[in-house]
């Protein structure tokens, strides 16, 4: 079954009088508690723009090292809506390692692995946008990215150079194989670049991630199409 669990003060000198003591504790409370003071609200002024671990985003869409997701996958080619082939296989993604890249972003090491082939992604935060990049050889390209928390009606550009966003549009119940997954997020939108064509569609379950997934693409001087779907079939979180 699918699991989840988931991050004195001592004064020595006897000889000080009673009433010295009680003067020293006053003055001290006074610079310590708006020495305090200003600590906390640095701490909880600090924003996360990029590269750290927000807890609060890893409880929504989870993305710590030992993270395991199994997608059962069906990938077909289409000519002019002619099926080329099918190929149908389970895929293991799991994040195994934390890295920096350039710019020291620091960003988690996700793996794709499938009898297809293995693909590596990687996840960082920036502000509130969980972002999946790749590295092209010259530099890393974002090639989706989720804005937390997840909420209905919210748009935004999902890969880089996208001509159109994607949009939270509605939440429900969504079962696949044995697994229920209630008040699913439904993610869907068409965020093409100038000479591709991408229909996306995602259900997110907070706390689990993506649970199931179609992707369509193609290109705007070419009649292949390609469309894949992932379905969720098994997980374990830390």
């Amino acid at each position: 079954m699918p699991r989840a669990h988931g991050f004195n003060y001592l004064y020595r000198d006897r000889k000080l009088s009673h009433a010295v003591v009680i003067w020293m504790k006053k003055h001290e409370m006074k610079t310590i508690i708006p020495f305090c003071i200003i600590l906390l609200l640095a701490i909880g002024c600090r924003k996360n723009t990029g590269g750290g671990v927000n807890n609060n985003f890893t409880k929504i869409f989870p993305d710590r090292i030992g993270d395991i997701w199994v997608y059962y996958v069906t990938d077909t080619i289409f000519t002019f809506q002619n099926i080329d082939s099918i190929k149908a296989y389970d895929m293991i993604v799991s994040v195994t390692s934390r890295t920096v890249l350039s710019g020291g972003i620091e960003a988690n090491v996700w793996v794709f692995d499938s009898p297809v082939g293995m693909d590596t992604n990687y996840v960082f935060q920036s502000d509130d946008t969980i972002n999946f990049a790749v590295n092209r050889g010259t530099g890393f390209d974002i090639i989706r990215s989720y804005v937390v928390p997840l909420q209905l009606h919210n748009s935004w550009k999902y890969s880089s150079n996208s001509i159109h966003d994607v949009t939270v549009d509605s939440q429900a119940n969504i079962i696949i194989g044995s697994n229920r997954f209630d008040n699913a997020f439904h993610l869907s939108g068409y965020p093409g670049r100038p000479d591709q064509i991408v229909d996306v569609e995602e259900w997110i379950k907070d706390s689990i991630g993506v649970v199931k997934r179609y992707l369509n693409t193609s290109t705007t001087n070419n009649p292949v199409k390609h469309h894949t779907s992932w379905s969720i079939v098994n997980y374990s979180l830390r």
